[in-house]
């Protein structure tokens, strides 16, 4: 399942990213510039144990500009975020909500384990099946989205 803030890392894995980037680097063109691309497409080494990332995307829609921004902090767990401003047509913020790691992850958690439960019939699941619903009525793409990345 694709998540739009890094996963946290214990130590031992942390260690491990750090040695790999390290072997990677060291000499600084081990890799050739395709090789480089490899990497970082193949193991998603641009978000894996990194420091700090952080994105901002534009959308136009009919009625303005939506923007989301997602920021991440390693060493700053608390204050990362995601996000979203709404913007009418003459640049004028209409509406921002910002999310805390702790309100993603829930969602996260919450379709992981929907999806590792095979009782159809729990609240967990049918809540679940009901806000991808709700998601796939607001957004047409949610449900085409939503089955390419293994969440219900």
């Amino acid at each position: 399942m694709t998540r739009v803030l890094p996963t946290p890392l214990d130590g031992a894995s942390q260690r491990e990213v750090d040695a790999a980037w390290t072997h990677l680097l060291s000499p600084v063109d081990r890799a050739n510039r395709d090789e480089l691309l490899n990497v970082i497409a193949m193991t998603g080494a641009y978000q894996l144990g990194v420091e700090r990332l952080e994105f901002r995307s534009q959308k136009q829609y009919a009625n303005g500009t939506v923007i989301m921004e997602v920021r991440h902090d390693r060493l700053a767990p608390q204050d990362d975020r995601v996000t979203v401003i709404v913007l009418d047509k003459a640049g004028v913020e209409q509406r921002r909500e910002q999310y805390t790691r702790t309100e993603v992850e829930q969602v996260y958690a919450e379709m992981s384990l929907a999806l590792a439960t095979d009782q159809r019939d729990d609240g967990l699941h049918s809540s679940i099946e009901s806000r991808g619903a709700r998601v796939a009525e607001l957004f047409p793409l949610g449900a085409r989205a939503a089955a390419e990345r293994g969440t219900p």
